[in-house]
């Protein structure tokens, strides 16, 4: 087993010495990353938001419901419901995929 902490992945290498192969098993944790989102970087509103859209049928095609419907189920003004999803999604989408950063800097080559 090897793990990339930059990027937090672990992967699992399995030797198998009678097989004309290797088998390798990728372990992502894109549901734990994103459960950290939603938990420590969204606020309350924006979760909420969020979660009344999944929920309300408002990312399935054809859309089960409008964001009007949603803002009104929420006692909010459409735009209001709107800033807070867009918000919400922006930070999902930046965890999500923007390229992970070392957490140091590299050590410089010796040459």
């Amino acid at each position: 087993m090897c793990t990339d902490h930059n990027r937090g992945r672990t992967y699992h290498l399995l030797r198998i010495s009678t097989e004309p192969h290797r088998q390798v098993t990728r372990r992502d944790n894109t549901t734990n990353r994103i459960q950290r989102v939603l938990r420590n970087q969204l606020t309350e509103r924006q979760r909420t938001a969020l979660e009344a859209a999944y929920h309300a049928g408002f990312f399935q095609w054809p859309r089960e419901t409008t964001g009007e419907g949603v803002a009104e189920s929420l006692g909010v003004s459409p735009p209001t419901f709107h800033q807070h999803l867009r918000k919400a999604e922006q930070k999902v989408f930046d965890h999500l995929l923007s390229p992970v950063l070392p957490t140091q800097p590299p050590s410089p080559r010796t040459e």
